[in-house]
């Protein structure tokens, strides 16, 4: 039997299926997760199951960014399943990666199984000349 909540034409298990098909989808997924609070975790297992970030300015979002972005949304980081970390977007620039910060990132994102680091200098980085 589906369930059907109130408010809600469509029952839950297939609202999950059409949200399932657009798992690649990242543009559809932040509209359909914009529609309900109903949809919004199964839009939120697709769009943050993978997160990409650099380790130097680039592009996209930085390390930095996302160390602080886990402190703040606890219950998105509960949906990060994989974590690339990469040096940057462009060239063949080894970026130095604070190994601290990366253990103080670890118990913010409880689920993840899957950790890349990609053309990183890994040590103990100091802020202070």
């Amino acid at each position: 039997m589906c369930a059907v909540t109130s408010g809600n034409k469509l029952p839950t298990e297939l609202t999950d299926i059409i949200i399932d098909f657009l798992h690649s989808d990242f543009r559809t997924l932040k509209a359909c997760s914009l529609v309900s609070t109903k949809w919004l975790p199964s839009c939120r297992l697709h769009l943050f199951e993978t997160i990409v970030c650099y380790a130097m300015e680039s592009s996209g979002r930085t390390l930095q960014d996302f160390i602080l972005w886990s402190r703040t949304s606890p219950d998105t980081m509960l949906f990060v399943k994989g974590l690339n970390i990469r040096s940057c977007s462009i060239g063949t620039v080894r970026a130095p990666v604070d190994i601290l910060s990366l253990l103080a990132l670890l118990p913010h994102i409880p689920n993840v199984k899957n950790l890349t680091l990609y053309r990183l200098k890994i040590g103990v980085v100091n802020s202070q000349h």
